[in-house]
């Protein structure tokens, strides 16, 4: 019986990223919209808006490769070749997707099917499958017969839903179109700093000027600690 020291974990490290935003409130915009003319806060609607839009730039990045100081996205998750979280596949053979399959043709049962069954390990299994509208929909019309809404989780959270093997099926319309993912969301998190969620700075008057300007941020990146969990279909059509 061997008394060596076994290596079972390999230190997996990335960058903080920053998403960040800006406001600025002209004071006379400010005087004309208060008091009984007030039609609405006009504070509150400019950075409800702009966390809008930061909330859809962040979406778009999730199914970007990363480059520069965007966050890491799917791409990089499920890249056999490429190195993520400071580790190499070379360095760690086991460090790649647990399945990349880029074929150009339509979309399939049987493909779905083997992407699901090499990520999934005994209790790791897939548990979200993100795809764009027009794979949803060829999903959609191939299980047409025996369709089933059944997860109303994601239905509350404003998706549209699909189940494939246990797994939910959701529509991204950030995804790529001939693109489909396959997840298992135990190994797969945002990692975020808890007070810098669309964080909102104290507002600092502009110099020379008579407006004043919000600063909003949000700080995170997205993290494996199973890359071989998660896997993808790329190349397929309608």
């Amino acid at each position: 019986m061997s008394t060596n020291s076994q290596a079972l974990i390999t230190a997996a490290e990335d960058q903080w990223r920053i998403l960040a935003g800006t406001i600025d409130f002209n004071d006379l915009d400010m005087v004309l919209n208060r008091g009984e003319a007030q039609i609405v806060d006009l504070m509150k609607s400019k950075i409800k808006n702009l966390e809008k839009a930061m909330k859809k730039k962040l979406a778009e990045a999730l199914h970007t490769a990363q480059s520069g100081d965007a966050i890491n996205g799917l791409p990089d998750i499920v890249s056999t070749t490429t190195t993520l979280h400071g580790i190499a596949p070379a360095d760690a053979p086991s460090w790649v997707a647990g399945y990349a399959n880029d074929t150009a043709k339509a979309l399939s049962i049987a493909d779905m099917t083997t992407a699901y069954n090499s990520v999934s390990d005994g209790a790791d299994h897939v548990d979200l499958i993100d795809t764009s509208q027009t794979l949803f929909e060829k999903y959609e019309s191939l299980v047409q017969p025996q369709l089933r809404f059944a997860d109303s989780r994601t239905a509350d959270a404003g998706f549209e839903n699909l189940k494939f093997k246990g797994a939910v099926c959701v529509l991204d319309k950030n995804c790529t179109s001939d693109r489909m993912y396959f997840l298992t969301t135990d190994y797969l998190w945002i990692c975020a700093v808890k007070d810098r969620q669309f964080y909102s700075f104290p507002a600092v008057s502009a110099n020379n000027t008579i407006t004043d300007v919000v600063k909003v941020v949000w700080y995170g990146n997205l993290m494996t600690s199973r890359r071989m969990s998660q896997g993808m279909l790329d190349g397929r059509t309608a």
